[in-house]
C-alpha cells in the first residue's frame, strides 16, 4: 500500500541501471519521507496542476510579467490552509512543498522560501519576544522580507561583510550605513520590488568606537502602503537574469 503512493518512473535511458539496483527504492523513500508525507505531496501536487493561477504556463513571460506572477502565485499559495504553518514549522512538509513546487514554477519556489521561510525564521531564531510582531504581520501577509548579508564585495565571507551599525547614544538608535559601493548590499531576492522589511547583517559599533563583529537588524525599507523606499535607503533592481525572473534581486 505504501509503495502504490509513489509511481514508476517514466521510461527512459536510466532504466538498466535502475534495474541493477540492491536494494528497492520505493522503500527507501517511505522510510526516508513517512507514508503521510508522500501522499501530502501527492494530493499538494494534483491540487496545483489543476489551480487556475498557480498551475505551470508554457509561455514566456516578460521580466514585469515574472515579477508580477510570481508575487501573485506566492500569495495565493499562502492563501491556502495549512502550507504557510506546514512551511514554516514542519521540517519534514516544508521539503515536500518545496519538492512539489520546483516541478511547477522555481520563481516561486525560490520567493517563498528567502521572503517567508528564511526572513521569518531569521526572525524567530534570532529575535526575542520583541521582534515576534514583525512574524505575526509576515505570516498575515501585512509585510514581506528579504534577508541581506551579501555585499559586492563579499559573498560568502561573512566576516568580511562592511556594511555598519553604529549606536547613536543620544538617540538610542542604530545607525546602518554602506560606507562606499563595495560595501553595498546585492542579490537579496525580493528587495529589489517587493520587501517592505530586509533582515540585515552590519558591523555592530559601539559609542567606543570598538567593532564588535557582525550582529543582525531588522531595517523597515520601503512603507507596506505606498511600496517606496523609506527616506535615507537607495534600492537598486538587478534586473533580468539568466533564470529565476520571477525573483526580484536587489
Amino acid at each position: 500500500m505504501k509503495q502504490e503512493l509513489i509511481p514508476d518512473f517514466a521510461t527512459g535511458p536510466l532504466d538498466r541501471y535502475r534495474k541493477n539496483a540492491s536494494f528497492n527504492w520505493k522503500k527507501l523513500k517511505v522510510f526516508l519521507e513517512r507514508e503521510e508525507v508522500i501522499k501530502y505531496a501527492n494530493e499538494l501536487y494534483e491540487y496545483l496542476t489543476k489551480h487556475p493561477i498557480l498551475c505551470p504556463s508554457l509561455l514566456t513571460p516578460t521580466l514585469d510579467d515574472a515579477r508580477h506572477n510570481t508575487v501573485k502565485k506566492l500569495y495565493t499559495l499562502l492563501s491556502i490552509p495549512g502550507i504557510q504553518s506546514a512551511y514554516m514549522s514542519e521540517v519534514d512538509k516544508a521539503v515536500a512543498i518545496s519538492t512539489v513546487l520546483f516541478n511547477l514554477d522555481i520563481s516561486t519556489t525560490v520567493k517563498m522560501s528567502v521572503t517567508t521561510a528564511l526572513f521569518g525564521t531569521a526572525l524567530m531564531s534570532m529575535g526575542t519576544e520583541r521582534h515576534m510582531s514583525y512574524v505575526q504581520d509576515l505570516l498575515a501577509g501585512k509585510i514581506s522580507g528579504c534577508f541581506c548579508l551579501t555585499e559586492i564585495a563579499h559573498g560568502t565571507n561573512a566576516r568580511g561583510m562592511r556594511t555598519q551599525a553604529t549606536y547613536d547614544v543620544n538617540t538610542k538608535e542604530f545607525i546602518l550605513h554602506s560606507p562606499d559601493f563595495k560595501a553595498a548590499k546585492c542579490w537579496a531576492g525580493g528587495l529589489g520590488q517587493s520587501a517592505t522589511h530586509a533582515v540585515v547583517y552590519a558591523q555592530l559599533i559601539t559609542p567606543d568606537e570598538i567593532q564588535r563583529g557582525l550582529h543582525t537588524f531588522v531595517v523597515p525599507v520601503r512603507d507596506p502602503h505606498s511600496m517606496l523606499p523609506y527616506p535615507g535607503i537607495v534600492v537598486g533592481d538587478m534586473g533580468e537574469k539568466a533564470g529565476l525572473n520571477g525573483v526580484d534581486n536587489g
